[in-house]
């Protein structure tokens, strides 16, 4: 199950003789790793643990510490951190043990990755295997901070406000914790988190600007556009959020002009991509000035864009900002 379900359903919390932590998203795992501690040790967690560095550690060392009675009584739990090599250098003992299991204690395995094709992974119970991953997919990444915001923070995150989170963060879920964790705190009497609280506390008043940039596009005033780049790179800001404030007013337009060229009325397909109502005119006029067959390329353009921001290509993160303002604005090659 992933860590999520996990966490749900510690109500009806299912023993194991042995769990799995695998993947690499180390918030996920903090998160699993304290509630699997408290749920099997409650208050003797600090004591009856015993933490294996798994590039060292050897199986015969973790069979002692599982098979120890504990002087004090109760269940012990051995933690084997880093256990990636560990798990390929002792699978046979592994699924041996998982045959006739130790009664005094709990073997847990933090790994990166767990190949499902393994016998060891076969006889595995499947409630056992905690997988903690961050979600791949944005739209899912959109909802997880609706999800979190509700029931940690007891505040309503609209989805346009978790967008523009998403893009200015993107899926790093420990981030994105710690900002739904700010934004409710400085929203915590009022009834949501709102577009302008992600731009003033994450954005850093950002957003606005880059709107500016957008409205200056639509006006043919190409160099105040990358004017206003210039100015926000030069004040420090980071490329890759600069992107996502970006990509936040860009998915708008590419949807609205998807939905209009459906047949449907602009003001319509503007409402449905989330323009607020005092952008619409603004957004109508960005994306004449686009024009339909740019339009079209946009959300491959912010692919093509992030792809580069992250490893992908040996041109500079600003130059990669100026490229995709020149598509927009007619200047480069479409």
């Amino acid at each position: 199950m992933d860590a999520e379900s996990f966490l749900q359903s510690l109500p009806k919390f299912q023993p194991a003789p042995i769990f799995v932590l695998a993947g690499t998203e180390d918030y996920l795992k903090r998160r699993v790793s304290k509630s699997l501690r408290d749920v099997l040790l409650g208050e003797d967690k600090d004591m009856g643990t015993a933490i294996f560095d798994g590039e060292k550690t050897s199986f015969s060392q973790v069979r002692e510490e599982l098979t120890t009675v504990s002087f004090f009584g109760g269940q012990r739990v051995a933690w084997v951190d880093s256990a990636t090599d560990f798990i390929s250098k002792n699978r046979d003992a592994l699924e041996k043990y998982l045959q006739t299991p130790s009664a005094n204690g709990v073997l847990v395995l933090d790994t990166t990755s767990w190949p499902s094709n393994t016998r060891l992974a076969k006889i595995l119970p499947k409630h056992a295997l905690i997988l903690c991953e961050a979600p791949t997919q944005r739209e899912s990444l959109v909802t997880w901070c609706v999800h979190h915001a509700k029931e940690n923070h007891k505040k309503k995150l609209p989805t346009d406000a978790a967008n523009l989170l998403v893009d200015l963060i993107g899926p790093n879920l420990g981030r994105l914790d710690q900002e739904i964790a700010k934004l409710a705190c400085y929203a915590i009497d009022l009834p949501s988190i709102e577009c302008k609280h992600v731009d003033l506390l994450v954005g850093l008043g950002q957003v606005e600007k880059i709107w500016k940039v957008f409205d200056y596009l639509a006006q043919g005033k190409n160099p105040e556009a990358f004017g206003v780049l210039e100015e926000l790179l030069l004040m420090g800001e980071e490329p890759i959020k600069i992107l996502g404030a970006f990509a936040s007013q860009l998915r708008k337009l590419a949807f609205a002009a998807r939905m209009a060229s459906q047949g449907k009325a602009m003001g319509f397909a503007l409402e449905k991509a989330g323009v607020p109502p005092f952008g619409k005119a603004s957004a109508e006029a960005q994306l004449r000035k686009i024009g339909k067959a740019k339009a079209g390329q946009i959300l491959n353009w912010l692919v093509e864009a992030d792809i580069g921001m992250k490893g992908g290509s040996f041109i500079e993160p600003s130059a990669i900002l100026e490229r995709l303002l020149a598509k927009l604005s007619g200047k480069g090659s479409a």
